[in-house]
């Protein structure tokens, strides 16, 4: 300030101050610049050490960037990014599988519970089929024998696994001996564990068919594959006949006797209409009264019988409720007369028809007259 104004005394003492900032300063910088000069001289010294590395580092980077395929910097990471992205896809996919591999097992948990009840199910059915043919023996006096083998028609199965398999190359004997002793759910559940041990081990089939036949179904659609798991397997029922004391099964009966296994069978149980074509044919005369006409005089309040018969027995002893007599001609039939055996003309075409006339059925009265007594 100038000396003339009137704070110059109060002011001066701020020049001073300014002057000595600047001194300080100005011997700052002097130290400042000398800090400087020295840092940057072992920067140029740690430079010179660590260029060399660095080229050498730079080159073998180089050579990756090459080995990747990228010319350069840029290249790579554009490729780096596309990896990154297609990561977070992956994840998210991850992710997801996981979601919907948690819901497989639950789902696969709850069908296995389904197939524990089927199998229950059908077991309970082999039980009461078992107990209604142990019924039906003893109706039939023990003269006919009923056996239930569970599972034990396998023909359809048979059909149904050689039909997934073709294609496989295994031969089909193995085929059958596994659809034979192995059971669909059991075989099923084999395939999607790749257990061919269990499946060579209860089926005693080729171990090559074997594997051949879990690795073609494993290629299977799901959807197929657990179709097949679910296969119904037939129980297969046994019938013979007691002759003389033995009991042979029914395909190596004489006819008549395989007949009256049929009608005993047909007849034992039911509240369905039963219609039979000349029930006499091939059975013997004892056989009709004791069991056909027996049967229909107990049942027929309860049960509505259809048959075509000329035996005397059937018509006339099991009260029959309604009769048809027929006549024909070379092409066409008619109701001669319809009733019960209460109808005069009925009645009559019966015993002519049935009995021979009144004279044939009186002269067979007279001669059976000394066994009838």
């Amino acid at each position: 300030l100038d000396a003339s104004s009137p704070n110059y005394a109060k002011l001066a003492p701020f020049n001073g101050i300014v002057e000595s900032v600047n001194s300080t300063l100005s011997a700052i910088g002097a130290e400042f610049s000398k800090s400087i000069a020295s840092i940057f001289s072992e920067l140029d010294k740690l430079h010179k050490e660590w260029e060399p590395l660095f080229e050498k580092k730079k080159e073998e980077y180089d050579d990756f960037l090459k080995g990747l395929g990228a010319e350069d910097v840029t290249k790579a990471q554009a490729r780096l990014r596309a990896y990154n992205e297609r990561l977070d896809e992956l994840e998210k996919v991850e992710a997801k599988a996981g979601v919907l591999s948690t819901k497989e097992n639950d789902i696969r948990e709850a069908r296995n519970k389904l197939i524990d009840q089927l199998k229950e199910a059908r077991e309970d059915r082999f039980n009461k089929r078992f107990a209604k043919a142990k019924e039906w023996e003893a109706k039939l006096d023990g003269k006919v024998g009923i056996d239930i083998i569970a599972g034990g028609d396998r023909d359809k199965y048979i059909d149904t696994l050689t039909v997934a398999t073709t294609g496989s190359f295994a031969h089909k004997p193995s085929v059958a001996r596994i659809a034979i002793l192995i059971q669909p759910y059991d075989l099923i559940r084999a395939v999607q564990n790749k257990d061919t041990a269990f499946i060579k081990e209860q089926s005693g089939a080729d171990s090559d068919d074997v594997n051949k036949i879990v690795d073609f179904l494993n290629h299977k659609n799901l959807a197929e594959l657990l179709k097949l798991e679910i296969s119904s397997v037939s129980d297969l029922p046994k019938i013979s006949f007691e002759v003389e004391g033995v009991f042979k099964p029914i395909d190596e009966l004489a006819t008549g006797t395989k007949s009256i296994v049929i009608v005993s069978l047909a007849m034992i149980e039911g509240d369905t209409p039963l219609i039979i074509d000349q029930p006499e044919d091939s059975l013997n005369t004892e056989f009709i009264y004791s069991q056909i006409v027996s049967k229909l005089r107990h049942e027929k309040e309860s049960r509505q019988f259809i048959f075509t018969s000329h035996n005397a027995n059937v018509v006339v002893a099991s009260d029959t409720d309604l009769t048809y007599v027929l006549t024909a001609t070379s092409d066409q039939g008619s109701v001669d007369s319809s009733g019960g055996i209460d109808n005069p003309r009925t009645n009559e075409l019966l015993l002519l028809h049935l009995e021979g006339g009144p004279a044939a059925f009186k002269l067979r009265t007279q001669k059976y007259k000394q066994s009838i007594a």
